[in-house]
């Protein structure tokens, strides 16, 4: 393999990401990794494209004033924090920079008014310590499973002791994870695609999130060793299914604890979803939604509406100065917490809208398939065919096979097992007479045939219907039609029976309300599902 060309070259500025910018002798832009603008370094060149190319420091030749010592150890190795070798002051002007230079470049406003509009940053936390959520990459190597953070060119994990990013009481969160799920990994088999950290200094919560694809799981013994080792107030596991760049959520179950993280923003207490997203500085989103109530200034006879609004971080501050609030949301489980966080505030001015709401509650809506009374309007065509909600029905239906009733199942294996029997009979027998009788070998092939078709029960099926037609008629004394014979049987091993009315079709969830056990009635919000009396 060749070795990378070098070249000296002066650091301009940071780009848009981990890299700063400078120009080759040939005037031709490149991006290095690890460089401070105001540098001068030894550039050696990794890829190099038509218009531009990528390298990274070898050697600093002429360190800028804003080169500093990173606080983090492991920062040169791990890709979590690809600017800590430049001063904090530094990192809050480049990043003003980089908003002016995207509005005068792609926004056209022209550098002179981008810069008149853009306001010096606004850095309300520590330069480290400040994050409440840490991701763990996850990779196998020998078949042994490997938990760190990100390395910085994508390609494996860094294993690191701490993570400044967190605060100080948290930093060691990160090593005990990946420590308990690497244990787990010798003795169970487990297909993690990554693993989230979220800590709060305020509520002293931690959440473990373990991302997987559906399928069989160590519930207990990953709930226990992660209990063992970071006392976790919650342990969820969430499940992707799909493309790796194109994933869904197939699902989301309490492993142990609360099943959801908790934290303080400003005088709202709130809970989220693993998945949901939330802001990762605390102290940050307290000030952004400072900066957004003194700029809307919500007076209690406004309507707010708060696009894309999550879990409730501006909406809850909102519903408490605007007359009503109007929250939309497109992820579910957000959805869901957001309703939650706001039943606790005790605040009823607020309409989610999005996610889980039921299709009747879509006011904005039309479906195909409606009819339009009265009146005259225009209307955005935003789904055609299979896309819309018939068509969902639709492709619902056609992919439902047919299940088997327990009788046929019983049937099926019944049927196997005496074709065994019956062609090992007659496989013995055919031994027998040809090798051991010593008769014909065709005569002995087709006795042993002509004893198969007889031991075959042809009534078999005739009694099965016989009994399932008496099963039938007396259901009908009982009041029951039933239109498909094998359906008897499968009624009659039924013991419960749950029935919602519309719920199932209006909201596509059927909930437990509550629950009676041991001849007592409790609600399913207080029931405590680990205990074994209940």
């Amino acid at each position: 393999m060749a070795e990378a060309t070098t070249q000296q070259v002066r650091i301009e500025r940071m780009a848009y990401g981990p890299e700063a910018v400078g120009r080759l002798e040939s005037g031709k832009t490149v991006f290095v990794a690890g460089a401070v603008p105001g540098d001068l370094v030894e550039v050696a060149v990794d890829r190099e494209a038509e218009r531009y190319c990528n390298g990274h420091v070898s050697k600093v030749l002429e360190a800028s004033p804003d080169r500093v010592v990173p606080e983090c150890p492991y920062a040169a190795a791990c890709g979590g924090c690809p600017w800590a070798q430049i001063s904090y002051d530094a990192q809050a002007r480049h990043k003003r920079d980089g908003v002016v230079s995207a509005l005068a470049r792609i926004g056209r406003m022209g550098e002179e008014r981008a810069e008149a509009l853009v306001t010096p940053l606004v850095s309300p936390s520590a330069p480290w310590g400040y994050r409440n959520k840490v991701e763990l990459a996850v990779v196998e190597r020998g078949g042994r499973l490997s938990l760190g953070m990100h390395a910085p060119d994508g390609s494996g994990v860094v294993a690191v002791k701490a993570c400044k990013l967190l605060d100080k009481g948290h930093q060691g969160v990160v090593k005990s994870v990946a420590g308990a799920l690497s244990y787990m990994a010798n003795s169970h088999h487990l297909e993690l695609e990554r693993v989230g950290v979220r800590v709060s200094t305020r509520t002293r919560e931690v959440e473990v999130a373990l991302w997987d694809r559906p399928g069989g799981f160590p519930r207990a013994a990953v709930a226990k060793v992660l209990a063992d080792a970071c006392k976790p107030t919650s342990v969820t596991r969430v499940m992707q299914k799909g493309p790796a760049k194109a994933r869904k959520i197939a699902g989301q179950e309490r492993l142990a604890g609360r099943g959801s993280w908790g934290e303080v923003v400003g005088a709202e207490r709130m809970r989220v979803s693993a998945p949901s997203f939330f802001q990762v500085n605390t102290k940050g989103a307290e000030r952004l939604v400072e900066l957004v109530m003194e700029g809307l200034d919500p007076q209690p006879d406004e309507e707010a509406m708060d696009l894309y609004c999550g879990a409730g971080t501006f909406t809850l501050p909102l519903a408490r100065r605007a007359g009503f609030v109007s929250a939309v949301e497109s992820y579910g489980p957000a959805v869901r917490y957001l309703r939650r966080n706001l039943d606790e505030a005790r605040l009823d001015n607020v309409d989610p809208i999005g996610g889980d709401v039921p299709l009747g509650d879509r006011r904005n809506m039309v479906f195909s398939g409606c009819f339009v009374t009265y009146g005259r309007a225009r209307f955005l065509v935003t789904t055609t065919g299979m896309d819309t909600e018939m068509g969902k029905i639709a492709a619902l239906l056609k992919s439902t096979g047919e299940k088997k009733t327990p009788l046929q199942v019983s049937l099926d294996q019944f049927g196997k097992k005496l074709t065994v029997i019956i062609l090992s009979l007659c496989a013995v027998l055919f031994g027998v007479s040809v090798f051991w009788r010593r008769e014909n070998a065709m005569d002995a092939f087709l006795f042993a045939v002509a004893l198969a078709v007889a031991a075959i029960p042809e009534a078999l099926s005739s009694i099965v219907t016989i009994v399932l037609s008496f099963g039938t008629r007396k259901m009908a004394k009982e009041h029951a039609i039933i239109r498909k014979l094998q359906a008897v049987e499968g009624l009659g091993s039924v013991s419960v029976i749950c029935s919602d009315k519309t719920g199932t079709l209006t909201q596509n969830k059927m909930t437990v309300q509550k629950l009676y056990v041991g001849g007592k009635i409790i609600p399913a919000r207080e029931a405590d599902f680990r205990d074994p009396v209940q």
